[in-house]
C-alpha cells in the first residue's frame, strides 16, 4: 500500500465513523420525542378517562 491509498483509506473510515455518530443522535432525538408524543397522548387519554367517570357518576 503506498500512502495516498492509505490516508483515502484513513479518510473512508473517518466519513463512516462520522455518519454512524450522526445517525445514531438523529435516531436517539427520534425515539425520545416519539416516546415523550407517546407519554403525551397517554395522559390525555387518561384525564379524559376520568372526566369521562366524573360525568358518568350521579350526583345526590
Amino acid at each position: 500500500m503506498n500512502a495516498h491509498m492509505l490516508k483515502s483509506l484513513l479518510i473512508c473510515f473517518a466519513f463512516l465513523v462520522a455518519q454512524l455518530v450522526l445517525l445514531n443522535h438523529i435516531d436517539n432525538r427520534i425515539n425520545a420525542s416519539s416516546q415523550s408524543a407517546r407519554e403525551i397522548v397517554s395522559t390525555f387519554q387518561a384525564t379524559q378517562r376520568e372526566r369521562k367517570d366524573d360525568e358518568e357518576l350521579p350526583t345526590s
